[in-house]
């Protein structure tokens, strides 16, 4: 969803016809006239809580990035990020829905991996896990490398792997959080964004790919 503030430093209320409110879901920001960070949040972790997808930086408290989840879409906060005078600037919202996108966070218990449940009703094709209490890099999964291969979403480096010490097990109930890519480090708090493949499904749920 594309908007233009008319002036800065106000609140703007997106209405791109998803339930945030209800439903839950992902936005992610980007001035694209402008070199300003890229944000995202999530209803999981809360609208006054930031992480930015270029940097390994930790979950930031920030009151003015998205001031509210709605029926129809959000309303953005007051911030330089998402509020400026004709300011070009795009949105990405996500859904939480089974068989199309999930967002799940964790507490890392400091073993070699650890089970994690998820309700997106089918295998994940993409995930992004990323530290929120501390520093740290964005995982990123796609079921084109496979479970002992990974990347990075905040850097330029090729996909590691594959490694032997390192196991997603991605199922359409669970996946792991290895320890490997300290994923799962002991009380160290994590988001995980999943999305989902529906192009081996029927065509009326072929929602994503």
């Amino acid at each position: 969803y594309l908007y233009t503030p008319a002036t800065s430093n106000s609140n703007i209320q997106i209405v791109n016809g998803i339930d945030l409110d209800g439903e839950g879901g992902m936005v992610w920001i980007k001035r694209r006239d402008s070199t300003a960070y890229p944000v995202i949040v999530d209803t999981e972790r809360g609208g006054q809580n930031v992480i930015y997808p270029h940097e390994s930086y930790p979950n930031t408290a920030n009151t003015s990035i998205v001031q509210s989840f709605n029926s129809n879409g959000f309303t953005t906060g007051t911030t330089s990020y998402v509020s400026v005078a004709d300011s070009d600037t795009v949105s990405w919202t996500f859904r939480k829905k089974e068989k199309f996108f999930s967002i799940i966070t964790y507490t890392g218990n400091s073993a070699t991996d650890q089970t994690i449940n998820h309700n997106l009703g089918s295998t994940p094709a993409f995930m992004l896990v990323k530290r929120t209490d501390a520093t740290g890099a964005w995982n990123v999964y796609h079921t084109s490398m496979g479970n002992q291969k990974y990347a990075f979403l905040n850097s330029s480096e090729p996909v590691g792997g594959p490694y032997s010490n390192l196991n997603w097990a991605v199922t359409d109930t669970t996946f792991s959080a290895d320890g490997y890519i300290a994923a799962n480090n002991d009380g160290a708090t994590y988001v995980a964004y999943l999305f989902a493949d529906n192009s081996s499904e029927d065509a009326e749920e072929q929602m994503i790919k």
